[in-house]
């Protein structure tokens, strides 16, 4: 009895945590958006600390319209790896605003291999991950992989979350 409120207490915190976490699935990127209740519009203040960790999370601020949206980019060097390839991450988020909501949209993911040779930036679909799973499950060579890409997204979220 012990052990099965254990797991049942295990499974609730993976259940309410992971809702709020993005990650690659065999559908693609889920969730394609997470919204945060807030008490009141916080443009301004979302503005203010994506100008002030710009250098941070390298981001630029492509498109703001006020107390409605903002559209920004982020890079991640390094960010994930696979067989010894290291890649870079360039993410397209936008922030949609309303009286008393944030939604956080991941519109695009994009990697680039760190070569000496500019191999360009590869769109990753987000709206398919089944090649790097079988049977429901990531495939172990991709677990890292996939966790990688969506790591930097997570944190970026998170400290905006929290702002």
């Amino acid at each position: 009895m012990k052990y099965l409120s254990l797991f049942v207490c295990l499974v609730l915190v993976h259940v309410v945590y992971c809702q709020e976490q993005f990650a690659i699935t065999e559908e693609g990127l889920s969730p394609r958006s997470i919204t945060i209740d807030v008490e009141s519009n916080r443009y301004s203040k979302v503005i203010d600390w994506l100008e002030a960790n710009t250098e941070n999370y390298n981001i630029t601020i492509v498109e703001a319209i006020e107390n409605e949206s903002i559209q920004i980019t982020s890079e991640k060097g390094n960010a994930t790896s696979l067989d010894k390839q290291y890649f870079n991450a360039k993410y397209s988020i936008t922030l949609h605003f309303t009286a008393k909501q944030i939604t956080f949209e991941t519109t695009a993911i994009d990697l680039k291999q760190n070569s000496k040779y500019d191999m360009g930036w590869t769109p990753i679909d987000l709206n398919a991950g089944a090649p790097y799973f079988k049977k429901g499950k990531p495939i172990r060579k991709f677990r890292a992989y996939l966790n990688g890409i969506v790591a930097p997204l997570n944190s970026l979220y998170l400290k905006l979350k929290a702002n």
